[in-house]
């Protein structure tokens, strides 16, 4: 399926099943896998630093007390890392939620060979994509730049057309950089793009995009993100 050695960090209280599975998708003779895992919540964050995953498994279980800030811990320790959530069917409202906390997947109840490989080609597929993206950031605001907002918003179109989703375009105005520039210096200009990009990526989930556009005198910043989440 996949012709190198992926490394994906399954956290999982039975992992039995999952560990099976996985090995029928990433087979010696196409590469392999490096798979690590725990099964408590209190080696998975030192883990995550430890072996860089390019895929994080994530059990909601390993967490019943509140599965949603586990799922948002976990996120803010690797944030560039695709996260999908593994949910029993009992927990599957919190499955849903957990897209909002930082997951881009989940899968409920059996996972057969079929559905988890779907969700981990996708995963991996993305973290490759968004990484070469990355490459069309500002160096400035470390927003996407007009070439990556195309470059990543035609993969979102091609999405929400597959899945009759919906894309939301949010475009905010900063007008007032040249009169910040006169009154403070060349750098306070700077100073106030990057809090406001700052702020602008801290509102955002890991599904939207953000970017800058260009302009002299002021910042054309837009938010354009899927919407409503697609729930499987």
């Amino acid at each position: 399926m996949i012709q190198k050695r992926v490394r994906i960090l399954l956290a999982e209280v039975d992992a039995g099943e999952t560990v099976d599975t996985l090995g029928a998708l990433f087979p010696d003779a196409t590469g392999g896998l490096d798979l690590t895992v725990v099964s408590t919540m209190s080696p998975l964050i030192p883990t995550v630093k430890m072996v860089d995953p390019e895929l994080i498994l994530f059990d909601l279980e390993l967490s019943l007390s509140d599965p949603l800030d586990a799922v948002h811990l976990v996120h803010r320790s690797a944030p560039g890392v695709p996260l999908v959530v593994l949910a029993d069917p009992a927990l599957k409202q919190y499955a849903a939620q957990s897209l909002s906390e930082g997951a881009m997947d989940y899968v409920k109840g059996f996972m057969d060979v079929r559905t988890l490989g779907r969700v981990v080609r996708t995963a991996l597929e993305r973290n490759t994509f968004e990484g070469l993206a990355d490459l069309f950031r500002d160096p400035l605001t470390g927003l996407y730049t007009r070439e990556g907002l195309l470059t990543l918003g035609m993969r979102c179109q091609e999405e929400a057309r597959r899945t009759g989703g919906t894309l939301l375009l949010i475009c905010a105005l900063f007008e007032n950089l040249q009169t910040l520039r006169e009154g403070f210096g060349p750098g306070a200009g700077d100073y106030a793009l990057r809090d406001v990009a700052q702020l602008l990526a801290s509102s955002c989930r890991r599904s939207d995009i953000s970017w800058r556009g260009w302009d002299t005198n002021s910042l054309r910043s837009s938010l354009w993100t899927p919407w409503p989440p697609a729930h499987r």
